[in-house]
């Protein structure tokens, strides 16, 4: 939300925040009352009360982007089911990435999957993480983290649950070749001594948990 304003001055702050109406400061020290629209704060309020059915008639109707953006990010951020809702909000600021990767969320079978993906889009990278091990999901949960290169918390889960260390090396060896680099990291040097790694094995055990 932008506003200006030649009486706001240079400089100015926001004070406060009452009914619809914003308190600014100016540099001067003087406070000026600035109008604002009532549907944020109406829009908020009904998803605090899990109205929403509301909160998307409320967007549908006044047509803002900034109420869709606002119901867009406030969906993914929810533990409600309203993965519907928050598609329709993307749409509607022209986000038809995150349209997209919602649409493939929406295929995945398993609820907790379609969860975690969510909150990978809110940026909840650990609420991720936890709904997959919450409920046994470890390899996705490891390979959440190999696709984001986290490399040392993809191994620090497989070598907790003894499993898929050597899907983790792997990765990260392909990773460093294309990157033209060699590795550095020691606990990666002193597991892999250890680890034979199979590229065919690994490929089928990789497909095998993707099928899931």
């Amino acid at each position: 939300m932008q506003y200006g304003s030649p009486e706001l001055g240079r400089n100015p702050r926001i004070n406060s925040f009452i009914g619809n109406f914003v308190s600014v400061r100016r540099a001067d020290g003087s406070l000026i009352s600035v109008p604002i629209s009532p549907f944020a704060s109406i829009l908020h309020r009904h998803i605090q009360e899990n109205k929403w059915n509301d909160a998307l008639n409320l967007c549908r109707s006044i047509k803002e982007q900034i109420l869709w953006a606002c119901l867009a990010v406030l969906s993914i951020q929810s533990n409600a089911d309203v993965i519907d809702i928050a598609e329709e909000a993307f749409a509607n600021i022209n986000h038809y990435d995150k349209v997209f990767y919602i649409q493939s969320v929406k295929t995945l079978s398993n609820k907790s999957q379609q969860k975690a993906a969510i909150a990978l889009l809110a940026g909840a990278l650990q609420d991720a993480e936890s709904i997959l091990l919450h409920n046994g999901m470890i390899f996705q949960a490891i390979y959440n983290n190999i696709k984001l290169h986290n490399w040392s918390r993809a191994l620090e889960l497989a070598t907790k649950h003894k499993t898929h260390i050597d899907t983790v090396l792997y990765m990260r060896e392909k990773y460093l070749e294309k990157l033209g680099k060699t590795e550095n990291n020691n606990k990666f040097l002193v597991i892999k001594e250890n680890v034979q790694l199979d590229e065919d094995k690994i490929h089928q055990k990789i497909e095998t948990e993707l099928q899931k």
